[in-house]
């Protein structure tokens, strides 16, 4: 399955990725490493989760190929919603679902977006109902090990009902730095779980971060 997490902070978009790919053949379970992570017309970032091997050949091989390789576009939402068609004709039934994170041209100011495509459907994350932006992270894929640490949860002891808060997290007051370390360590936490979880891994390989910077653009590191 793979985990996905990307943060948004005033100064920067940060995406990261582990490079877990499972193939399967017939019933044998084959593990690899795969990218995940791609940079499409020079200005936005496509992260991919769910199938990473199709007809035999990696995502990362359409990625790069036909239509979108020559993708020419305005918007981050543009870009979503062509992944999202290109999506559904190149791997039909196929389990994918990604993330698409840039800086567009909004007036006079550049405007960070971020969407999900999921069932074809496309959804931003990183606005509110009247259209400001929300400073967040977000995950896709194996993402149980970051619920059960960041999120609220309740219990019952003894007929006592107790509440344990979520962490809150202010990202409107984190560093270009600090959320990029804040992205890998969700990936690395995640990964150290999953080795007690008993079952076969869904996080792990190599991790890939990537950094949408307004003006100084995309950058992406193996780390």
């Amino acid at each position: 399955m793979g985990l996905t997490v990307v943060a948004f902070t005033p100064d920067c978009i940060t995406i990261g990725t582990d490079s877990l790919a499972e193939i399967r053949n017939n019933e044998t379970i084959f593990y690899t490493e795969s990218e995940k992570l791609f940079q499409i017309g020079g200005r936005y970032i496509v992260a991919i989760e769910g199938c990473q091997f199709h007809k035999g050949l990696p995502v990362s091989y359409y990625m790069r190929t036909g239509s979108i390789l020559n993708w020419q576009g305005s918007s981050a939402r543009e870009l979503a919603e062509f992944l999202s068609e290109e999506f559904k004709q190149l791997f039909c039934d196929e389990n994918i679902i990604a993330y698409v994170a840039g800086y567009d041209k909004e007036g006079a100011y550049l405007n960070p977006n971020i969407y999900m495509i999921h069932n074809e459907h496309v959804v931003s994350i990183n606005r509110a109902h009247d259209g400001t932006h929300v400073y967040n992270f977000h995950a896709i894929g194996r993402s149980h090990w970051i619920n059960k640490l960041m999120m609220g949860t309740e219990a019952e002891i003894n007929g006592d009902r107790l509440a344990f808060d979520f962490v809150e997290i202010d990202f409107a007051k984190y560093s270009i730095d600090l959320t990029k370390s804040f992205v890998m360590s969700m990936l690395r936490l995640s990964g150290e779980m999953e080795k007690f979880s008993q079952k076969p891994p869904q996080i792990g390989g190599r991790s890939q971060i990537a950094i949408i910077h307004p003006t100084k653009g995309v950058f992406i590191e193996n780390v």
